[in-house]
């Protein structure tokens, strides 16, 4: 540059316009890490139980009987039962419906 250029600028009140703007960057990163968990759980529980049963059954006449189980496991699985229990002097009787579906 000359020193009539720089006269020239600093004089100027002209817009200027333009130029290239390229760089490059590199980055390098290191992060060390070194975690320790230590966990200690203690858990005590006393349970007692004491149950008894004593049942006596002198049946004459009718008895009805019903054993079932249910059980759904897994994504979209399904159980349903409905029962209905009617005993009468002379009658025993029951009804039910079992469902199962898996979708």
């Amino acid at each position: 540059m000359i020193i009539s250029d720089l006269n020239y600028l600093e004089t100027s009140t002209e817009e200027v316009l333009g130029g290239n703007y390229n760089f490059k960057k590199n980055i390098s990163s290191t992060v060390d890490t070194n975690i320790t968990f230590d966990s200690k759980t203690n858990v005590d529980k006393d349970v007692n139980v004491d149950v008894a049963i004593n049942a006596k059954a002198n049946i004459k006449g009718n008895i009805a009987d019903l054993q079932f189980d249910v059980e759904a496991v897994g994504d979209d699985s399904f159980t349903e039962v409905e029962a209905s229990v009617l005993t009468t002097d002379g009658l025993s009787s029951i009804a039910g419906a079992m469902y199962s579906a898996v979708g």
